[in-house]
């Protein structure tokens, strides 16, 4: 049986790895995914309204508004962009898209010891 995976998750595993992406190459990753993963995309009218105000279609591609690091109002809620997209993301699409967990993306600063 395939899995069912919202397409608000996997546009925002998308737009975690890149700020824009042409129609036919979100195409090819949706059917690339659909395969590797034995998932099936399907819409999600209920979480993919949320995207109106951040993303643009145009003719040929989709592309991100806002800066990763701006806060946005979600649900009369402000949250910081990057973690609004994080948090739509299921572990298959961070999987997929090789986007690490949260406690694994913590910058490590060496230190010179003498």
């Amino acid at each position: 049986m395939e899995n069912v995976e919202n397409f608000s998750s996997f546009m925002a595993g998308v737009f975690l790895t890149r700020r824009e992406i042409s129609c036919s190459e979100l195409s090819y990753l949706m059917n690339d995914y659909s395969i590797k993963m034995n998932s099936c995309i399907v819409e999600d009218d209920d979480e993919f309204y949320m995207f109106n105000n951040f993303i643009h279609f145009d003719n040929k591609k989709i592309f991100v508004k806002e800066a990763y690091d701006d806060y946005v109002n979600i649900n009369n809620r402000d949250i910081c962009f990057e973690d609004f997209l994080y948090g739509l993301t299921s572990n298959d699409v961070k999987v997929y898209f090789n986007i690490p967990n949260r406690s694994n993306n913590i910058l490590k600063i060496k230190t010179k010891v003498s």
